[in-house]
């Protein structure tokens, strides 16, 4: 007895091959698709200077050359920014080489950015040992807790404020002033 398949001929089983490699095609190409890489042209490697455009409850925005948006984007940031860095450049990198996820890693300091500028961000120093801390400022420094500060100025003033003040000493606990004014 012959089988199902000697009973084909040439034509019907070039017809089941043809049928065969289409499908194995369709399937190859699906698969392209679903998970295809995007496409280049919004990806890029590098740095970028770009320029910090906003800021907003801890968000920061910015703008940069091939922005795709019409608009300036959201970005993550390596370091902290305040007000006064607006407008200025900043270096962009981007997540996966993606422009839709700027991410600033930094200010861009060049010679147009005076040294006054930059001794004004690194006017607090803080020194810390194993038996000290040390923090200067040229103005203030200030403590601060619910209700409670400590105000040191550099007119030599220390201001101490709160609800409840208690100063307890178990040796002489002396106040000492030019005048001394209780009341």
């Amino acid at each position: 007895m012959k089988n199902h398949e000697d009973n084909k001929n040439i034509g019907e089983i070039a017809f089941e091959e043809e049928n065969q490699k289409q499908n194995s095609e369709n399937i190859n190409n699906f698969m392209k698709k679903i998970f295809k890489e995007p496409e280049n042209k919004n990806k890029i490697s590098g740095v970028i200077i770009g320029k910090l455009t906003g800021l907003e409850n801890e968000k920061i925005y910015v703008d940069f050359p091939l922005n795709p948006e019409n608009q300036p984007l959201l970005a993550f940031s390596t370091t902290a920014f305040n007000k006064s860095d607006i407008g200025k450049k900043v270096a962009i990198v981007f997540q996966n080489g993606n422009l839709h996820y700027p991410m600033v890693i930094g200010p861009v300091i060049s010679e147009e950015t005076s040294n006054d500028e930059l001794n004004e961000k690194e006017s607090i120093e803080i020194l810390v040992d194993k038996k000290r801390i040390t923090f200067n400022a040229e103005k203030e420094i200030t403590l601060k807790c619910g209700k409670a500060s400590i105000t040191l100025t550099s007119a030599g003033k220390i201001l101490i404020r709160g609800k409840y003040l208690l100063s307890r000493s178990s040796g002489v606990n002396k106040i000492k002033g030019g005048s001394v004014q209780i009341n």
